[in-house]
């Protein structure tokens, strides 16, 4: 045996617990690096094929004066699959005294035809009728609301009104 490899495995006999920490910690670490790059793997994939599964919107265009004709224009021109309108409002929800958070608000004409950004429902009711509304996940968790608890908005105008939550969901 060559004297190079006759000194590593003096040094690696004569020190067997620091050798064997150290054969434990390339163990793990390389363990840890397969399992993080199995995990960042699946979940891009999982993440990727949850979003193509709600119909996400390519293109959200807000602008004032919208119409159902102006939407079913706009559906009809070459290149667009669907066009879906929707009323968009910068509202604020009450979440203590005197104390709000953003928000903003999408109302649809017919929630039962929405075939863009679908939601999933994970408790309560759909569709919200008049004075009801519907929250995110995390956001309801943002306002520690509860379904069936009454909601106090809070317009850009400045007027307030309460709306009971119905449901919540996810996308």
């Amino acid at each position: 045996m060559r004297p190079r490899w006759h000194k590593v495995l003096a040094d690696l006999w004569s020190n067997k617990a620091r050798s064997i920490l150290v054969i434990a910690s390339i163990t793990v670490g390389l363990f840890a690096i397969g399992m993080i790059a199995t995990l960042h793997t699946l979940l891009r994939d999982d993440m990727a094929t949850s979003y193509r599964n709600i119909q996400p919107a390519n293109l959200i265009l807000k602008a004032t004066g919208f119409t159902q004709d102006w939407v079913d224009h706009i559906a009809k021109m070459p290149g667009i699959q669907r066009a879906e309108g929707a009323m968009y409002d910068p509202l604020r929800i009450e979440i203590g005294p005197n104390e709000y958070i953003n928000l903003d608000v999408r109302a649809y004409t017919d929630y039962a035809d929405m075939q863009i950004n679908q939601v999933t429902l994970l408790e309560g009711k759909w569709p919200p009728e008049d004075q009801e509304i519907v929250l995110e996940k995390n956001k309801a968790a943002d306002t520690n609301a509860r379904v069936g608890d009454e909601i106090i908005i809070k317009l850009p105008s400045g007027d307030t009104h309460a709306l009971t939550l119905v449901a919540l969901f996810r996308i």
